[in-house]
């Protein structure tokens, strides 16, 4: 910005700019994030695994597994809010990378 506008620099690149900057990135960030965290579940589940060496062996591993809740209406609902939140701001990240400086 410096470069481009010089006289204008020292207006729009302040310490108090910067903070603010800061401090509303990490707030929409929490805000884009929670209906993911609202939609998506942690899941485990066991798995026999047999030793191929040695038949006689078997463990037990744990997986898990992140998924989407979808059981009630209201969590179908958050998660179909949550994909189209996620596209606008998509379109919003790729119009901005469009734009081209003159």
């Amino acid at each position: 910005m410096f470069i481009r506008y010089p006289r204008h620099g020292a207006i729009w690149c302040s310490v108090e700019r910067a903070r603010l900057s800061i401090v509303l990135v990490n707030f929409v960030t929490l805000i884009v994030c929670i209906p993911n965290f609202v939609t998506m579940t942690l899941k485990s589940y066991s798995v026999n695994v047999t030793d191929t060496t040695n038949s006689s062996s078997t463990q037990v591993e744990l997986i898990w597994n992140v998924g989407l809740k979808g059981d009630t209406a209201v969590e179908r609902f958050i998660q179909s809010f949550n994909f189209w939140i996620q596209v606008r701001l998509q379109d919003n990240v790729d119009s901005a990378n469009n734009i081209t400086l003159a």
